[in-house]
């Protein structure tokens, strides 16, 4: 595979993450956003519990990885690897994903409560 398209990938998958973020961040808040800010959450929930990380993260250490084979080990996840990198700090990765999990299954919990299951009412309101 083309070095250039591996390193384009790469980026590309870095931005997806970032905006997956936000949207966990910030989705709340946005009431047009509310259907996709549950769905991006359930995936998470279901990818942290299946593989204690974010998908994407591993697909973006991958394709790094091609590329630079000495690259660090990216076992920490993306959040605790971009500390290192750019704030040379650093958190216990355990911490990383209990704090994560609780943040991303709390956030559910409330959202659904306070306005229901999304999916299901758009369901609804397609009739």
């Amino acid at each position: 595979m083309n070095k250039n398209i591996i390193i384009g990938t790469s980026h590309l998958i870095f931005v997806i993450h970032v905006i997956v973020i936000l949207i966990i961040l910030l989705g709340s808040f946005i009431s047009e956003i509310r259907l996709i800010y549950q769905s991006i959450l359930i995936i998470t929930i279901i990818s942290w519990f299946s593989s204690m990380g974010c998908i994407l993260t591993v697909w973006e250490y991958k394709l790094r990885k091609i590329i630079n084979p000495d690259l660090e080990l990216y076992e920490f996840g993306f959040i605790d690897f971009y500390l290192r990198k750019y704030l040379s700090g650093s958190a216990r990765p355990k911490f990383i994903y209990a704090i994560g999990l609780f943040f991303l299954i709390t956030s559910l919990g409330i959202n659904i409560f306070v306005y229901g299951f999304l999916p299901i009412g758009y369901v609804n309101n397609l009739y």
